[in-house]
């Protein structure tokens, strides 16, 4: 561009800058709809990553760091909904809770599984590294440590109960003599 094409210059880059308004409300509502696409922790977290590292416009960062609040809610939400489903199965207990296992053994593994699967989405959260310190985040890690130290408790009694059915056995009569019964015999064939 000259002097003479000045005016020329103006036009071509207030068309610039409308095109890359368009083109970041596009941007953020294409973050929008890839959040309402998912519903899991490990989910939303990578759909925070990956538009984080995409995005190099202030405005998109900006946008993107305050849906990591999205993330924490739903981890939040999800903390409530795996607690109300072990008070559920607590109070009222699925026999068997794990198929092929003893009662103490599988109602200990299903409680392990499930702090499985919440440190599983508690590691996804702490990868967000360029998170803001927030509210939410307090209230979610609370949330988390709750719910861990609940399970952590509930299997720690379920094996107490164990070992005192276990002694109770033992007084009524000595496991010892008892295992010295066969469980199988043979029987004289007529």
């Amino acid at each position: 561009y000259d002097k003479a094409t000045c005016e020329q210059f103006r036009e071509d880059f207030r068309a610039f800058k409308n095109q890359m308004k368009d083109l970041e409300v596009m941007y953020l509502n294409t973050i929008n709809s890839a959040f309402e696409s998912v519903s899991t922790v490990q989910g939303v977290v990578e759909v925070v990553d990956n538009f984080y590292v995409l995005s190099h416009r202030e405005r998109i960062k900006t946008f993107v760091e305050k849906n990591c609040i999205e993330v924490y809610n739903v981890f939040i939400a999800e903390m409530q909904n795996v607690k109300k489903e072990f008070e559920l199965v607590r109070k009222k207990p699925l026999h068997p809770i794990l198929q092929g296992h003893p009662a103490f053994a599988g109602t200990a593994l299903w409680a392990r599984g499930i702090m499985q699967r919440i440190s599983a989405d508690h590691q996804a959260l702490l990868a967000l590294c360029y998170a803001e310190n927030c509210r939410e985040k307090e209230q979610a890690e609370e949330a988390y440590r709750s719910l861990n130290d609940l399970l952590e408790s509930f299997v720690h009694q379920t094996f107490s109960e164990w070992v005192a059915e276990v002694k109770a056995l033992d007084d009524s009569a000595p496991l010892p003599k008892r295992l010295q019964q066969p469980l199988l015999g043979r029987t004289e064939d007529p």
